[in-house]
């Protein structure tokens, strides 16, 4: 239950000044595209009884702050070639169904508009491309791709993955809004070789319908620098090979960079760049950046890999080029975890480069190859000495022999659009996803993530990144090491896909940046996806757990405060424990009703129930939205302040039985029940009660698997009577030696009494009489020769009469075979009660139903001559026998009774 707003009146109205907005980052590596409760309360405080209750937040409606509008997402550029596979990932983060409607543009500019793709509500779909363009349709094998949706801002992100398996290369690309992602005509990259002899190539896209003129100008370092115009016709894509189509033929150089001026809008031009290296299964992206988009000189880079991989060490690259004539001083450090926990920082040297040059920075050269095995995550952060946007700065990590590489995206985080962001993931096959969190401030920050899979969500639950810290999660290492969440589910086994949801958790926006990387080690192929909400999750509802609060008198119950959050365009989140009180009003947001019934805590929320009755416990929370409008990244930060109530009822069960010992349940058994009595107090009809036994102590008598039945009541829920009281008959199971605990319930509230299950009774054939053996026993029933008194006085009688008919007075004589003594094999378990044979397993039913009750014995007549059968069945009349079975069979036997 929640009181609502109070007042309406806002604790704080933040307003922010505006950012420049941004889109989904385009980020690519070499990619995969594979398979993809009624007592009155005490007086609340003025404040709440001035203000009335309010209804509970319509989310969906709220959401509508966010425009839904016309959207489009734009690719530079698809492969339908036979050497490529290549696959669209639709990634939706809403609440709803989305229709998205590809739409190719061919190399030279013609249009094919495709049926709408519908992807589902908070997941990503895959398309292979090659169900749009059919085999031999050369005419759309290459172009670009637009993607069309009504919805809100970046509410959907979108991928095209190229690989080509025959050479382990490929890549991949975000699409973006190429409206909003770009504020000037001017794109700039840069780029390092593995070795001159790679292929370079540069995509230019044309977004508009009509020409435009792309001025690449190719810089080599040491080396003239050459510029030329390229015409694009309308959506008109150009595939340049730039040591051809650039540079005339002449060489590469290791390091160098790439500016692209077109005219027109921005926007109209998408570039991108390519690097691939076949012989040795090197490919890379070429990332292009508008430098007016930039607000900062900081860039960060969450989830360096340092460790090598495939037996391979990894060495880090970072390509620095100043797109500035006035020198520019890099710095930087990298910031790593290391297995055991510590956290460590490497400051890099300083770096000074010259206007429009280009240099190379090595962040992993102090770590020698045994330091970096022990770096279990790391985060990189670089700044300039000049203005934002002066300098161009990319990372990667790449093994020794080029097979494996990993791009590092380099991100502004005051350039971005929120700190939180929704991806899908897969862990198909050799395919693993590992997602990265990276705290870009100097002070604590706090997070939420959840994954989201078919039938399910694991929700780790809130957690805090220290100054600077970068976290990875791996979903296939969680799944398979079925690692529980914060309430205690697992992501099963056979989950192989989902969509990742995480944002920050506080009043910051801009404050932590993330990623998820791909990674197939088998196949040497990586990728890279970053997408952002368009505003961090938003409050959506606060719950005291347990609700109601229960308990008798003197016990002590700790209030969790449990948040559930939504993302911006609507998807409600899974409940999580406020564990670090970041949505709670501090310094004390816990207080009670009636504290003579129950007292809380102030701060903590442990709540101690004092004396019978009902109460409130109170929680003041502080309720955070994010909305469109003028604050970092274009999110409107309003707090305000609203009381949850708890209900806590103290109450206590008893539960009394009419005896404390029973026999188990078998034929012809009738001291097998109890009569059970559960008592409310205070005395209150109409209660509901629940009815349970379990097992208090592990049976005896049996070494084997399973778990035994622990009976049956008459009625398992009832009502209170009159006098707060409901009574009902166990009946006791089948197996004996077990201690239950029969309980009763009502609300959170049980008590139990134990009663012991067995026939208590039963004596113990003894073992060392001369003149018989006992047989039969092993390792599942090592006690198989308990009896009632009469069946074991009995059977000694037995084998006296036998000893004496046969041998005189005197023992039989030593025989190594026992041949003709009598041997005792079954009566029963101690205890007596079910005893299995054939199935060594706790199982209500099956054979040997005879032996359950010590009366029983089955007397071994294979090692017997059969001229003196006759002689021991004369002799049953004797020693008490009242029948017998003659068996017959592997171990021929007779099955004699006793009367009790």
């Amino acid at each position: 239950m929640r009181l609502g707003l109070i007042g309406k009146e806002w604790r704080s109205f933040l307003v922010y000044p505006v950012a420049l907005l941004t889109v989904c980052s385009v980020l690519s590596v070499p990619s995969y595209a594979g398979p993809i409760s009624t007592l009155p309360i005490a007086t609340a405080p003025a404040a709440l009884q001035e203000e009335p209750e309010l209804p509970a937040r319509d989310w969906q409606a709220e959401a509508s702050n966010h425009i839904v509008d016309a959207q489009v997402l734009a690719g530079t550029y698809y492969d339908l070639t036979t050497s490529a596979t290549c696959v669209v990932t639709f990634n939706n983060k809403g609440p709803a169904a989305l229709d998205v409607t590809p739409t190719l543009y061919n190399l030279a500019g013609q249009i094919r508009t495709l049926a709408a793709v519908s992807v589902p509500a908070n997941k990503a779909s895959y398309v292979d491309m090659r169900t749009w363009v059919p085999v031999g349709d050369t005419q759309f094998e290459q172009g670009s791709i637009h993607l069309a949706y009504q919805g809100e801002d970046l509410r959907l992100g979108a991928q095209v993955r190229i690989s080509r398996q025959a050479d382990s290369t490929g890549f991949d690309e975000q699409l973006v809004d190429h409206t909003a992602k770009f504020a000037g005509t001017t794109l700039e990259g840069a780029w390092w070789l593995p070795t001159t002899t790679a292929t370079m190539q540069l995509l230019l896209s044309n977004t508009s319908g009509s020409s435009k003129t792309a001025t690449v100008t190719v810089a080599r370092k040491g080396a003239a620098s050459v510029t030329l115009p390229f015409t694009l016709t309308a959506h008109q894509t150009r595939v340049l090979d730039v040591k051809l189509d650039v540079l005339a033929g002449a060489a590469l150089t290791q390091l160098g960079g790439i500016k692209v001026v077109h005219t027109g809008q921005p926007g109209n031009v998408l570039v991108r760049g390519t690097v691939t290296k076949g012989a040795i299964g090197y490919s890379a992206s070429i990332d292009f950046i508008d430098p007016t988009m930039t607000s900062s000189s900081t860039l960060h880079g969450a989830g360096l890999r340092v460790k090598s991989i495939g037996g391979q060490e990894l060495h880090s690259y970072v390509v620095a080029r100043n797109l500035g004539a006035a020198a520019t001083t890099v710095t930087g450090r990298l910031r790593y975890t290391t297995t055991s926990g510590s956290n460590n920082v490497i400051e890099m040297s300083p770096l000074t480069i010259t206007g429009s040059d280009v240099q190379l920075i090595q962040p992993l050269n102090t770590l020698t190859p045994a330091q970096k095995e022990l770096v279990a995550v790391a985060g990189v952060e670089l700044e300039y000495s000049t203005l934002p946007g002066s300098v161009y700065l990319s990372c990667q990590s790449v093994s020794a022999n080029g097979t494996h590489l990993f791009r590092v995206p380099m991100l502004d985080p005051l350039a971005q659009k929120s700190s939180s962001g929704g991806y899908p993931w897969q862990v198909i096959d050799d395919w693993s996803t590992v997602v990265y969190i990276k705290n870009v401030t100097a002070v604590p920050q706090y997070y939420t993530l959840q994954f989201n899979y078919a039938g399910g969500v694991y929700a780790p639950g809130q957690r805090e990144l220290a100054a600077g810290q970068t976290v990875s999660i791996d979903i296939k290492e969680l799944r398979n090491s079925q690692t529980p969440d914060e309430a205690g589910y697992k992501i099963p086994l056979t989950a192989d896909k989902g969509q990742v949801q995480w944002s920050m958790d506080g009043d910051d926006n801009l404050v932590i940046i993330g990623r998820a990387e791909q990674v197939n080690p088998t196949i040497g192929l990586s990728s890279t996806y970053a997408c952002q909400n368009c505003c961090p999750d938003s409050f959506y509802s606060l719950e005291g757990v347990p609700d109601p609060l229960e308990g008798p008198p003197e016990a002590s119950v700790q209030l969790k405060a449990t948040i559930a959050v939504s993302n911006c365009y609507g998807t409600i989140r899974v409940r999580v424990n406020d564990s670090f009180n970041r949505w709670l009003a501090l310094p004390n947001p816990y207080w009670a009703s009636n504290e003579s019934i129950a007292s809380v805590s102030p701060t903590s929320g442990l709540v101690t129930l004092n004396d019978y009755g009902n109460a409130t416990i109170y929680t003041v929370a502080r309720d955070r939205e994010y909305l469109p409008g003028s604050g970092p990244g274009g999110c409107q930060l309003i707090i305000s302040e609203f009381t949850e109530d708890t209900p806590v009822k103290v109450h206590s069960v008893s539960v009394t039985v009419s005896t404390s010992t029973v026999r188990p349940t078998a034929e012809g058994e009738v001291n097998n029940t109890v009569v059970v009595t559960v008592q409310a107090t205070p005395a209150v009809p109409g209660e509901s009660v629940k009815m349970k036994s379990r097992l208090a102590l592990l049976p005896l008598g049996h070494n084997h698997g399973g778990t035994p039945a622990t009976g049956t009541f008459a009625n398992t829920t009832g009502i209170t009577n009159a006098s707060g009281q409901f009574q009902t008959t166990f009946t006791a199971p089948v197996f004996a030696l077990l201690v239950l605990s029969l309980e009763g319930s009502i609300g959170k509230v049980s008590g139990g009494s134990i009663v012991s299950v067995g026939n208590f009774a039963l004596v113990e054939l003894p073992y060392n009489e001369p003149w018989y053996r006992k047989v039969g026993d092993d390792e599942w029933h090592p006690e198989n020769h308990w009896g009632s008194p009469t069946c074991v006085a009995g059977l000694q009688e037995l084998a006296r009469y036998y000893n004496e008919f046969w041998y005189g007075f005197g023992y039989p004589p030593p025989n190594p075979e026992y041949h003709n003594v009598l041997s005792f094999n079954d009566i029963s378990l101690v205890g007596g009660g079910k005893f299995d044979t054939a199935n060594r397993a706790f199982v209500d039913g099956g054979d040997h139903i005879e032996h359950r009750l010590g009366r029983e014995c089955d007397v071994r007549n294979i090692n017997i001559d059969a001229d003196r059968h006759t002689t021991v069945i004369a002799l049953f009349e004797f020693a008490g026998i009242v029948s017998y079975i003659n068996h017959t069979g592997a171990k021929p036997h007779w099955h004699v009774r006793f009367p009790q």
